[in-house]
């Protein structure tokens, strides 16, 4: 290869075809020359020694080439390749030690690389970098490895030699600036000087030489000027650097010859030039200074260069010329030992003025520390100054101000002083008035704050203000704010003694006494503006001014505001150690003195304005000593409970946990109810705010009234109108809220006088406006609002955001016909996903703003101990009235928290949320909020079944409406005060204990913890805890308001919060009644008020607002008035009265009349709308089923496929029939039908019988209620309903006795029953052993409690019906009502109504839509879990969010946990998507959600089989009689069989009966002493009969609980009989699953399915018998039944009937939490259901309680034997490491009594996804706890909704032997089956390991999915 010029080159380059060829022949080349390189040493072939020219002029054709123009892509990557080639060719002939110009290949291809990369090619960019960085990179390990032998001078050229490679990139365009270059330069010379020792004459040569030859030589790019220019700037800088080197080692003749030689190559460049000059005189200052000479010439020559700059310089110019001129104050900074005189002085302020205007014109910011310096070697400073003054006394004050202001910035605080000081002496001797007194103090001031002279800044302040003399008062701000801020950093420092000085303590008495005023006046509202503690501050200089205004001054208005000031201060702190006066003294007195005040023309608005604030103020003082009174006696009541705490922990622990939620508010209800000490007689406490409105009412005449402070009174009005808000005085508020925004908006203060129009909107909403009824609008601003308030952060925006979050609520609670899905939408996108979740984030972010107020050094369980007492700074400003508008804000949340939560079916939550509000709302006296939320609470016990409960609340209620109530609370009356305040030290802080820590979610009142323990109430907790036994209350009085005439004007009646109360209370109180006619007075009552109070709310709110709003319709009270039709409904349908039918149709019609909205938006209306509509419905089957006379169970049958066959009637027992006939309301059985009646007495101990006996002749003895419901025909102009309506979550209207897990009827009186349970109290159950029973085996002792034992029973029947229009017409309208009221519900739906609701409407479609069946009847069960399961997954999702906004753990989590964080999300919202609700529009029903639930269908897990069994009855909340049965299994259609079971011997209500007759036997006998008792009362107590007919209930349909056979004869059988099912309703599913289930049949059973499907051909049941013969001894299923039950059927042993007995059967609250499990074990390959449970990772809990010695015996050797096992034997586990267990383990075992809910509550299982397989070995572990009509709760849930695999617990309470016996066989049988052994097998088979196989044997069930050995 011919080696070509580098022309040739480039024109070889021009096109792609010529480079690659070229590129290929330098390619063979260099290999062929590698090749013979490497084999023989002495073969040459020539290329050695041209290659080297040959690459380079490649390589720089290449460079051309890429600069001529735009090339393709292609064309370029063939440069680049060709480049990187030729590199790899010099590499080559440098190896074989051909060497080349240090940094010669790197130049010309860094210029290559820059070219590239502005063409664009980043990869070929990237390439060629890392060529260049392997290159320097191996240049730079050569010079480290010879760096060591290097002689200094050598190391010297190959560092600048290094360096002249960064010179380079100044000629490029993409330098940096300023450059690092002169720095490196400077390093370098530096270790050179260092390495030499000390410079030499040769040293110096040599360096000035290599400086020459490497830095100023011909420039690379002199074409661009911009570059050139850069790049010399750079080498001046360099030289600069050098230079001071030089003259540091004296060598200045070098220097100055190096500047000449720099000076040569700038031609062109004047301000280079100019640069250079300045430089050369820098030289020549510092060589003057050494030798002494004359230096003022070069000051001269100095600034006369910097005069002489030209007007342009570019930016590298200027860089150089501040080095320059930094260089001369270096000189100058080195040189000033020897001192100047004043002709040189004067020269050097020349320079540095021109120094001073330089840098002004650039912006920089320098500091002339050289003036300083100046000055202190000057002869002295004070000569100097001296000398000065005479010649320019105005200017030098000026430049030294300057001057100091500098020293200020760079924080030198000294020497700024120094300067200052020395002016302000002067100043002090003699102040011109036109000089700048102000800032040469301010700056004196300053520097002493700054330089911590605190003291010495206060002095100053005070000659400050003695300078200013008599034009203090026009200059009062600068000098007092000084002031202020200097003692608030004397606070923050400590020093209290500065901190407690005032102006006044400084002046002294040279002050006159006005300005005095004036000046501690202004002193004190800065304080004000502060926004620390400075309530010290304010004390003491209003103690001064007091003493001025002492009482014989004329100074008596002065003297009554000072005095209203030091009551606002006081009201917040404790200065009763320089004070006998307390806040409300204080006001009392200024009272005083602005009654005797004469009043005047002049002063006539300012002395109404200042008694308002007095008034308003002694409001405020009288209730925060309330206040803290409440808090004293609290905390004096809390002490005494816990006294008594310790001794209730003597009693025996509780067997069960079923009511461990509710004992653990016990004591905070006491104190709620101990709070309770005031009534409306309190309400003459807001005397003093209404004088205070009257009085601003009268002010206000149109102009700004001449007061004091018209800004403040405009505050003041709105600190009134939010105290009226708290109180719950609306219309008083509102017109406060009016004052203040006319007197704002007089003021020109548009932001203020907006606010309280918001404010006033905001009430006018809340009484009822329509504004709201623009739904598309209104969510539109919402979202608009939610958007802003995330970017702001301040306490106004958080308030904001709380409130739109509230609105949030509000608007999701609404139907989705007035909601749409789109709308629905974008509110939901932004994570509020339901009603519920929108306010619990609006309740936290409240509660978090009451913490960032308050601080987190408190208890933040007991918030409102520390709003009122532990916040000093809140007392001042705007923020008291956001204090009182954040504690209505709170309160009016709580509230609305409280409903939403109860209609989502967690009362356990919305009572332990009511019970933490009505803390809050008893400290503040507020009666409208307490009363409220007593109502809300009685309505809380009412759905939980506690009528006493709820009775004893609404007596509170009475109580604290009623005038005549006495709490015995008198005061008596304090004795007058002297007013004589005493300056002094703030009191010293009282010492507290450690705070908890604070909890992740909400604290105090919005504490997550508080949202999952529910108090328990108790008769004790209104009357003496030692009170023994509890007395039953008296008869309650009725409401005394009730009866006032429309014209009252008392408080209930007159104030609106009060008079709704009194309506809820009125209806709450009809719901509880039992005598209907008294119930139907109360609801007229209730109805009248309505009307009334609503008269005259229009009345005055017309009054008040305008003239227009006199038409105005309000409908506030609206939701109530419904609620009193559905009251009256539902009583009516209660009882039935014959000739009420017509009073029932007219009330049902008003009632969805009156719930029309009325232009306001109303969520309440939704659910009041749906209740009505079923409950019509409800009515017209009653109508239809006496139409066609039958019962109303029978009334849906022709819509399904199967019904049972007519059987002969039979002659029945009396009783029996009658029972049969009922149609019960409530979810109990009269006594009479208990389980006494059907167990065999003669089996039972004689001490029971007895007992028995006692208890059935008193059951019978007690009256009990007969209603029968009368209907007439459906109304002939009955419509059908359009489901367009707002749901809400509905108030319940009846409910019935409180119940547990087992409710049943009891055998023995409460009293007889707590005879025997205190004879062995002590022995927990256990009867004491006898000396003559050896022989028989000791009865086992039981792990159990009390439970509620009154039933109420009622009895309803329907007498014949005339109809008036046709059946299918009747039948559409049920169907329409019932699908209007399902989609009023199906977005948010309360557990107490929905359930019936779907089952109702389930059974009206049957097999006409088998879908929309099954659908329907899926979406009734498990509502209340649902909602927890939703709220907990939302709560995840907020956490998981929060956690990866958080920098540090983002940080943390990029490499390993970034991935598992986003799959966590991703399950999550998963799940999400899973459990909520459908909120599609209601024309897609049931489209939308049909597809939804086959979807769901698919998504079943393989292998399973879910069966739905549900109890339905026509009455809402009754224990039906018909099962209604539906199987889903993948693959398959969803199977629905509805099984009337009325018409049997034993209904399935009574077996309800009978299990809980048989479990209050078992507790009665674990009560018997002698233990052959025990064992006969024992094994009578067996359940197999039962078991039996609960089986015989199913029938064949029985066979829908078992999985298909895996046998292919099965779809042989099938295929058999598809011609035959044609013209039959037996689909092939069902043919399916009974042949499957063929060894389970019988014949009549065969029959009874052939004759109920209406076949009557005996063919096919000839046909029917012979497949099932075929499969009867062949392979039976082997997959797993997931039984999901209501709240009825939960409560009986199904996994013990025969044919589930054997099978693999565990529970599930609803379809969707198997759905959510099922995803969990897809989404996570590591969690026990996918991958088993290791034997090895067990953490077990045994006798914790240490009172079950013999179980502690039979496990505990086993247990501590096992070494991989840990856990804790005879001791109670610690929480936070059990927590952890089951989060962590794989197998959690507790043998104790209960769930083990005392170590392990439902808040920390929720805390953290479970991971270990939960087995509680306790009594009632898994039972679920039916209170009233909503479904059952238990901490069972909360496992399954913590993740957890599959929960094992008893059904009911147990005894522990027989106990041990099972927990034995199954752990041993289980963990050593080895791998793949399933629990669910093994737990069948242990069953048998109990003597009392049907009793104890049968209670273990298990929660979850199969899991298997790992």
């Amino acid at each position: 290869m011919k080696c070509l010029r580098t022309e040739e080159y480039v024109q070889q380059l021009s096109c792609v075809k010529d480079t690659v060829v070229l590129h290929d022949e330098l390619k063979v080349n260099i290999d062929f020359y590698v090749h013979v390189r490497l084999g023989t040493k002495h073969v040459d072939d020539g290329f050695g020694t041209y290659g080297r020219t040959m690459c380079d002029r490649i390589i720089r054709a290449c460079n051309q080439r890429l600069g001529s123009g735009s090339l393709d892509p292609a064309h370029q990557e063939q440069i680049v390749e060709l480049v990187e080639l030729a590199v790899q060719g010099f590499e080559s002939l440098e190896e074989s030690g051909i060497q080349s110009s240090p940094f010669y290949l790197e130049k010309i291809v860094f210029h290559i690389l820059q070219k590239v990369t502005s063409l664009g090619a980043h990869g070929s960019a990237c390439r060629l970098g890392q060529l260049m960085y392997r290159r320097l990179k191996r240049l730079s390990a050569e010079v480290q490895a010879s760096g060591s032998t290097l002689l200094p001078r050598d190391r010297l050229h190959c560092q600048l030699q290094a360096l002249t490679f960064r010179l380079l990139e100044q000629g490029s365009s993409s330098a940096s600036f300023p450059s690092k270059l002169p720095m490196f330069v400077e390093e370098v010379v530096v270790e050179y000087e260092r390495s030499c020792g000390s410079f030499t004459h040769d040293d110096v040569s040599f360096l000035s030489s290599e400086l020459r030859e490497l830095f100023f030589g011909p420039l690379i790019n002199p074409q661009d000027s911009a570059l050139t220019c850069l790049s010399l700037a750079v080498r001046c800088e360099v030289v600069f650097k050098v230079c001071k080197l030089l003259c540091k080692s004296r060598f200045s003749a070098e220097a100055v010859g190096l500047l000449h030689g720099a000076l040569e190559g700038v031609d062109g460049h004047v301000g280079l030039r100019l640069t250079l000059r300045l430089a050369d005189r820098a030289v020549q200052l510092h060589s003057a200074f050494s030798l002494g000479g004359e230096c003022s010439k070069a000051f001269t020559e100095c600034a006369r260069s910097l005069r002489g700059l030209p007007r342009v310089m570019s930016a590298a110019e200027s860089h150089a010329l501040l080095e320059a001129c930094q260089l001369v104050v270096w000189a100058l900074e080195a040189g000033q030992c020897k001192g100047m005189d004043e002709t040189t002085l004067l020269a050097c302020f020349s320079f540095l003025e021109e120094y001073q205007e330089l840098l002004l014109t650039q912006q920089k910011v320098r500091l002339y520390n050289i003036l300083l310096v100046l000055i202190n070697t000057f002869y002295s400073a004070c000569k100097l100054i001296s000398i000065l003054i005479c010649l320019f006394f105005f200017s030098l004050v000026c430049a030294v101000n300057n001057v100091v202001y500098e020293l200020f910035n760079r924080k030198l605080y000294e020497g700024a002083f120094g300067l200052a000081v020395i002016v302000c002496q002067e100043l002090c001797k003699d102040c011109p008035s036109s000089l700048p007194v102000n800032r040469c103090f301010t700056l004196t001031v300053q520097c002493s704050r700054r330089g911590g002279q605190l003291e010495r800044a206060l002095d100053w302040i005070v000659r400050w203000i003695r300078v200013l003399g008599t034009q203090i008062l026009d200059h009062l701000t600068e000098p007092v704010s000084l002031w202020v801020k200097t003692k608030s950093d004397a606070a923050r420092a400590g020093e209290d003694d500065t901190r407690l000085r005032t102006l006044r303590d400084g002046l002294g008495e040279a002050i006159d006494e006005d300005v005095m005023m004036c000046l501690l006046e202004e002193e004190l509202r800065l304080y004000k503006e502060q926004t620390g503690d400075t309530a010290q501050e304010r004390y003491n200089t209003l103690c001064d001014l007091l003493d001025i205004c002492h009482e014989e001054t004329p100074h008596t208005l002065r003297r009554a505001t000072y005095l209203c000031e030091m009551a606002q201060v006081v009201c917040y702190q404790d200065f009763s150690q320089q004070t006998d006066c307390s806040a409300v003294d204080f006001t009392h007195e200024a009272l005083r003195l602005l009654e005797v005040e004469p009043e005047t023309a002049e002063n006539a608005d300012r002395l109404k304005d200042e008694k308002a604030h007095a008034s308003l103020w002694l409001y405020i003082c009288t209730l925060e000593t309330n206040l803290q009174e409440a808090v004293d006696t609290e905390k004096r009541l809390r002490a005494v409970q816990e006294e008594n705490k310790m001794e209730v922990n003597m009693d025996p622990v509780p067997t069960n946990d079923l009511e461990y939620e509710d004992k653990q508010k016990s004591q905070e209800s006491q104190l709620v109810y101990d709070g309770l000490r005031f009534n409306l007689l309190a309400q003459k406490l807001s005397e003093p705010l209404d004088r205070c409105l009257s009085l601003w009412r009268s002010l206000l005449k149109g102009s700004v009234p001449a007061v004091r402070d018209p800004k403040l009174t405009a505050s003041s009005m709105t600190l009134m109108a939010a105290l009226y808000t708290l109180m719950g005085k609306h219309l008083q508020a509102l017109e406060g809220y009016q004052l203040a925004a006319a007197l704002f908006h007089s003021l020109g203060d548009a932001q203020n006088s907006a606010n309280a129009f918001c404010h006033s909107a905001r009430i006018l909403l809340y009484l009822g406006s329509p504004t709201l009824a623009q739904v598309e609008c209104g969510v539109s601003c919402l979202m608009e609002v939610i958007k802003e308030s995330t970017q702001h952060h301040s306490k106004s925006w958080y308030l904001l955001r709380a409130r739109a979050l509230q609105t949030a609520s509000e608007y999701l609670s609404l139907d989705t016909q007035t909601l749409d899905s789109q709308l629905r939408q974008s509110i939901t996108q932004h994570g509020m996903k339901t009603s519920d979740t929108a306010q619990y984030e609006g309740l936290k972010l409240l509660c978090s703003l009451v913490m960032m107020l308050l601080g987190n050094g408190f208890d933040c369980l007991k918030i409102f101990l520390v709003i009122f007492n532990l916040v000093c700074f809140l007392s001042v400003g705007d923020s008291v009235v956001f204090k009182w508008l954040l504690l209505s804000e709170v309160l009016v949340c709580s509230e609305r928290m409280v409903i939403v939560r109860s209609s989502s079916g967690a009362v356990h939550e919305a009572k332990a949320q009511c019970l933490e509000a009505l803390k809050l709302a008893t400290k503040l006296q507020t009666l409208s909020h307490c009363a409220e939320l007593l109502v809300l609470k009685a309505e809380l016990e009412l759905m939980k079944g506690a009528n006493e409960a709820s009775s004893l609340d609404l007596e509170q209620v009475r109580n604290l409406l009623d005038l005549c109530t006495d709490f015995g609370q008198g005061k008596q009356q304090k004795s007058e005060v002297k007013i004589k305040p005493r300056k002094g030290r703030p009191a010293a802080p009282s010492s507290s204990g450690h705070a908890p820590e604070e909890d992740d979610d909400l604290c105090g009142i919005l504490s997550s913890r508080a949202f999952l323990k529910e108090p328990v109430e108790t008769m004790s907790r209104l009357g003496s805890q030692g009170a023994s036994p509890p007395l039953k209350p008296k008869r309650q009085h009725g409401l005394s308001c009730l009866t006032h005439a429309d014209t009252c004007s008392c408080p209930c009646c007159s104030e609106l919060s009060v008079a709704r109360v009194s309506i809820h209370w009125a209806l709450l109180q009809a719901d509880l009644q039992t005598d209907p006619e008294r119930s139907r007075r109360l609801r007229q009552s209730a109805r009248k008020r309505c009307r009334s109070v609503a008269a005259k709310l229009q009345s005055s709110l017309a009054a008040l607002v305008s003239k227009k709003s006199a038409g105005l319709s309000l409908s506030l009270l609206q939701a109530e008035q419904c609620k009193v039709h559905l009251g009256t409904v539902l009583q009516l349908l209660r009882t039935g009265d014959k000739g009420k039918s017509t009073v029932l149709w007219e009330e049902i019609e008003a009632g969805l009349e009156a719930v029309m909205p009325k232009g306001a938006l109303t969520p309440e209306l939704g659910p009041i709308r749906a209740a009505l509509l079923g409950a019509k419905a409800v009515s017209c089957c009653l109508a239809l089923a006496m139409k066609k006379q039958c019962t109303p169970e029978e009334l849906f049958s022709s819509v399904w496929d199967w019904n049972p066959p007519k059987v002969k009637p039979q002659l029945k027992l009396k009783n029996e029939s009658k029972h049969r006939s009922k149609s019960p309301v409530s979810d109990t059985i009269p006594p009479e039908a208990g389980a006494a009646c059907h167990t065999d007495v003669k089996t039972i101990p004689p001490a029971v019988v007895e007992k028995s006996e006692k208890k059935q002749n008193a059951s019978n003895s007690k009256t009990s209620r007969t209603l029968k419901p009368a209907l007439n025909s459906i109304p002939s102009d009955a419509k059908r309903v359009n489901p367009t309506v707002e749901p809400e979550p509905p108030r319940r209207t009846r409910t019935t006795k409180k119940s547990t897990a087992l409710p049943s009827t009891s055998c023995l009186s409460s009293e007889e029953e707590t005879g025997l349970s205190t004879q062995t109290r002590t022995r927990r159950g256990r009867a004491k052993k006898s000396q003559s029973s050896e022989a028989t085996e000791e009865p086992e002792r039981m792990r159990m409690i009390k439970e509620d034992e009154d039933e109420v029973v009622l009895d309803i029947s329907l007498e014949e019906l005339r109809g008036s229009d046709t059946e299918m017409n009747d039948a559409e309208a049920v169907q329409s009502y019932l699908r209007s009221s399902w989609l009023l519900l199906h977005h948010f739906p309360p557990p107490s109504l929905f359930p019936h609701i779907c089952l109702l409407l389930a059974q009206s479609l049957g097999q006409t839509d088998p879908i929309s069946t099954a659908m329907l009847h899926a979406q009734s069960l498990g509502v209340s879990t649902r909602h927890h399961l939703t709220r907990h997954v939302v709560s995840q999702l907020r956490k998981l969010k929060k956690s990866c906004n958080d920098v540090t753990e983002g940080l943390g989590a990029l490499s390993l946990e970034e991935t598992s964080g986003a799959t966590q999300s991703q399950k999550l919202s998963a799940l999400e998507q899973i459990f909520s609700f459908n909120s599609s529009h209601p024309t897609q029903f049931p489209q939308t959600h049909c597809h939804q639930f086959t979807q769901q269908l698919k998504d079943l897990p393989a292998g399973i089989t879910v069966c739905m069994l549900s109890l339905t009855g026509v009455y809402p909340d009754e224990i039906g009689s018909t099962i209604l049965l539906t199987r889903l299994e993948r693959g398959s259609n969803p199977i629905t069989v509805r099984i009337p079971t009325a018409d049997r011997k034993r209904s399935v209500a009574v077996l309800l009966e009978e299990m809980d007759g048989v479990l209050k036997g078992q507790k009665q006998v674990s009560t018997v002493a002698e233990k052959s008792q025990w064992w006969e009362g024992r094994k009578a107590l067996d359940v197999r009969k039962m078991l039996e007919e609960m089986e015989e209930a199913l029938g064949v349909w029985r066979t829908l609980l078992l999985p298909l056979t895996s046998d292919p004869e099965l779809e042989v059988q099938v295929k058999c009989f598809q011609k035959a099912l044609k013209g039959t309703k037996i689909t092939e599913d069902i043919l399916k699953v009974v042949l499957s289930a063929s060894p389970l049949l019988s014949l009549p059973e065969l029959q009874c399915l052939v004759e109920g499907m209406g076949q009557q051909d005996k063919d096919f049941l000839r046909l029917l018998q012979g497949g099932v013969a075929k499969l009867r001894g062949r392979e039976e299923p082997q997959g797993h039944t997931v039984l999901i039950l209501d709240k009825f059927l939960q409560r009986l042993p199904w996994e013990n009937i025969a044919s589930l007995k054997s099978r693999s059967v565990t529970r599930m609250p609803s379809l969707h939490a198997v759905l959510g499990h099922s995803h969990l074990k897809e989404m996570d390959s590591s969690c026990v259901l996918s991958c088993g449970v290791n034997p090895k990772k067990v953490y077990y809990v045994l006798n914790p309680d240490r009172n079950l010695p013999d179980t502690e015996n039979r496990f505990k050797e086993w247990f501590t034997g096992e070494r991989a096992w840990r856990g804790v034997c005879g001791t109670a586990p610690d929480p936070d490491k059990l927590q952890e267990a089951v989060t962590t383990r794989d197998l959690y075992i507790y043998i104790g009594h209960g769930a083990g809910a005392r170590f392990l509550d439902a808040q920390r299982v929720l805390k953290g996804p479970v991971r270990a397989v939960a087995l509680l070995f306790g009594c009632s572990s898994a039972a679920l706890s039916v209170h009233g009509h909503q479904e059952g709760t238990g901490i069972i849930l909360s496992y399954l909704t913590a993740g957890c695999p599959l929960v094992l617990g008893n059904l009911w309470d147990v005894t522990d032997r027989d106990l041990d016996r099972f927990t034995s066989a199954l752990l041993q049988s289980w963990l050593s089956a080895g791998s793949g052994s399933s629990l669910l097998q093994h737990l069948a088979q242990s069953r048998n390991a109990t003597h009392l196989k049907h009793i104890i044997g049968a209670a273990p069930i298990a929660y979850g999915l199969p899991v298997y050995i790992h």
